[in-house]
């Protein structure tokens, strides 16, 4: 009796699935003892910091990989003896180049690139070169300053074209001591000819095209900005002499997530914060006898062509508000804006500038150097300035020559009027006493607290001075205070003192790097709280934490501390547990040359050469890197032969099962 073709298909199929199985068994037994998980014996992930993509309004600055991936074998430079063999024998494909920290230099980088077969580099970060490094210009921002046709040499560590104005058409990144620990120990001293070796791939695939205009209109790109802060202890008066108080709020870095700027910025935030704090303890009545109104303004994304400060006297100058916010009292909803107090400044009221910038450290001498234009009004200023300097405990000189000012949010301003009295107020003389500048080694050992304590109470009674005839208080800053500012700016952002001001727990690695920013619709708030809490979501820990602090020294009248759910429409929560009526404000800080459409979810860019324009270029959400274990060509090609081989094997195997079986059924 003779089976149907179908029974006989199924006991041929079975008997192939039989084999097919009996060998996949075998294979993955045997891989399920050579690696137990598998991911983790073939990859080694690294904790990295990459070098993203921005653009300005003249092309791409920074890094990106120009594939979606990129992978070499590794060139390890330990020392430059190691840099100058790789140029004697060069690599024959493209590598990724390790580099230790300690060496690198604009030269350096230099010369890697020039061998001709960079895939990427990994910065092994194994602390700051002992000679200084900064990524910056020699003269930085001078093509956003006063004189930019005759630029200065501030920065003796930096170099033009700089690194931070460069573009690389590779993927850059850094790794921490103990991941490139990790690293050249899988490495093992192999060079990168020996097979099987290990290579990094590099996923780094940014998005942003052309220029800065082009990306955003084409949304491949977000624009460079946040919220400056600014603040006052009562309303500003338009008609009351004004002292302004600045520092900036931001720094950068070649790598924006260890953009720290302790010497260069952070300790003038701490500084005029703790000013801040030092004049609160005052009666509310004495400070509103002073002769001068005096303003803090914390100006964000000041190292992107100080577009904070720009846009800020751009508003101060420009701005209407064609329709204002419905429930929040000084609110605009067309423009968006969080507040239109800042309207009540008045350039023909200003009585000073003032700004701390690189106060961190002092030099030799242990003095404070004023640096402004030649104008007869910031010169009378700065003498003005000189006669109080006994009255603190750091000296202040006048610097010397005709160097005019050094990088400063100030030049926005004077350009809007050059007859201001501008001071600004640093630890240099004629050149940066700042080795790192602008680099990820501007941290917590860059800095001398003490030093910052002695110069907020300096400052505290010279701008006293400069706001009253009568004698001055005992004014001493708060030198505790000023220990925990500095911990939580440079060294843990998940310190208790910002979870107590902000009202929730930020990552502990501090940045300052100013990021995208985002717009917020004015009109879809009730009231300035929930406002405040949009702005809190979208914009940055360093803003938060300075509003914050800054609006809670300069409240008028504040609440039991039963939470902020009953809070006025005109009053601001503090550390989620205050209400607070303060004159402390958010403003946008980005390029004024950017408008949004909110109806159409659009930016609108005005062609303004003279105005700053950066971004920052969208990426995927694969981006990273990996190393891993890469083998000889040669034994590739023969295991996939053998992969044949076995498939040829297992397809004989089946059609002989077929004929030695089929005949016997064929019988029945």
């Amino acid at each position: 009796r003779r089976v149907h073709g179908g029974n006989q298909f199924k006991f041929v199929t079975m008997a192939s699935i039989l084999v097919s199985c009996v060998l996949l068994l075998f294979f993955t037994c045997f891989l399920g003892t050579a690696a137990d998980p598998l991911d983790d014996k073939m990859y080694l992930s690294f904790a990295d910091k990459p070098c993203i993509e921005n653009l300005s309004r003249n092309g791409k600055i920074g890094c990106q990989s120009v594939d979606a991936s990129v992978s070499g074998p590794i060139v390890v430079l330990s020392s430059l003896d190691d840099l100058t063999l790789a140029e004697i024998h060069k690599p024959t494909e493209p590598s990724i180049w390790a580099i230790n920290s300690t060496i690198i230099s604009k030269a350096v980088l230099n010369r890697v690139i020039s061998i001709g077969q960079t895939a990427g580099i990994i910065l092994l970060n194994y602390g700051a070169p002992s000679s200084g490094f900064s990524p910056a210009s020699a003269s930085p921002l001078s093509e956003f300053g006063l004189h930019p046709s005759t630029p200065y040499t501030w920065n003796p560590q930096g170099a033009d074209p700089s690194i931070l104005s460069s573009a690389y058409p590779f993927p850059v990144i850094s790794i921490g001591a103990d991941d490139a620990a990790a690293f050249l120990t899988r490495l093992n001293g192999k060079l990168s000819t020996d097979y099987p070796r290990q290579v990094v791939e590099m996923r780094y695939d940014m998005f942003g095209v052309s220029n800065g205009s082009v990306c955003l209109l084409g949304q491949t790109c977000d624009p460079v900005g946040g919220q400056s802060v600014w603040g006052s202890f009562n309303p500003v008066s338009p008609s009351k002499p004004t002292i302004l108080l600045s520092v900036p709020l931001d720094s950068t870095a070649l790598f924006h997530d260890m953009a720290i700027g302790a010497q260069a910025e952070m300790a003038g935030v701490a500084a005029l914060l703790a000013v801040a704090e030092t004049f609160s303890r005052q009666p509310r009545e004495t400070i509103g006898a002073l002769s001068s109104q005096i303003i803090f303004a914390f100006f964000n994304a000041e190292a992107w062509g100080y577009s904070g400060s720009r846009r800020f006297v751009s508003d101060l100058v420009n701005f209407t508000c064609s329709q204002e916010g419905s429930s929040i009292p000084d609110s605009c909803a067309n423009p968006p804006i969080y507040s239109t107090s800042f309207k009540n400044i008045s350039f023909d009221q200003i009585k000073a500038i003032i700004e701390l910038r690189n106060i961190g450290q002092l030099d030799g001498s242990g003095s404070l150097y004023m640096h402004c234009e030649d104008s007869e009004e910031s010169h009378a200023l700065r003498a003005k300035l000189l006669s109080y300097s006994a009255l603190g405990p750091v000296p202040l000189h006048k610097a010397s020559g005709h160097n005019g000012l050094p990088p400063s949010s100030l030049t926005s301003f004077l350009r809007q009027n050059s007859t201001l009295p501008a001071i600004q107020i640093s630890n240099h003389n004629s050149a940066f006493i700042n080795k790192f500048y602008h680099s990820e080694w501007d941290d917590a050992t860059n800095v001398d607290v003490a030093k910052i304590c002695d110069i907020s109470t300096a400052l505290a009674r010279w701008v006293w001075s400069l706001a009253s005839a009568d004698p001055i208080p005992t004014l001493s800053a708060d030198c505790d205070l000023i220990k925990k500012l500095m911990n939580c700016l440079v060294a843990d952002m998940s310190c208790d003192l910002f979870a107590q001001a902000v009202g929730y727990t930020a990552s502990a690695n501090p940045s300052h790097y100013v990021g995208v920013w985002r717009p917020v619709a004015v009109g879809d708030f009730s009231s300035r709280q929930s406002l405040q809490s949009a702005i809190f979501n979208s914009g940055s820990d360093t803003a938060n934490l300075v509003f914050s602090l800054l609006a809670n020294y300069t409240a008028v009248t504040r609440q039991s501390a039963n939470g902020c759910s009953n809070c006025e429409k005109d009053e601001i929560c503090i550390a989620n547990s205050q209400c607070v009526t303060s004159h402390t404000f958010f403003h946008d800080a980005l390029s004024p040359s950017i408008k949004f459409d909110f109806d159409k979810l659009t930016y609108l860019v005005e062609e303004d050469p003279s105005q700053p324009l950066y971004t920052e270029s969208r990426w995927g959400t694969s981006i990273g890197s990996r190393m891993f274990l890469q083998e000889d060509p040669s034994t590739v090609q023969a295991v996939f032969a053998s992969g044949l081989a076995v498939f040829f094997v297992c397809a004989a195997t089946g059609l002989a099962v077929y004929w030695k079986f089929g005949k016997h059924l064929k019988q029945f």
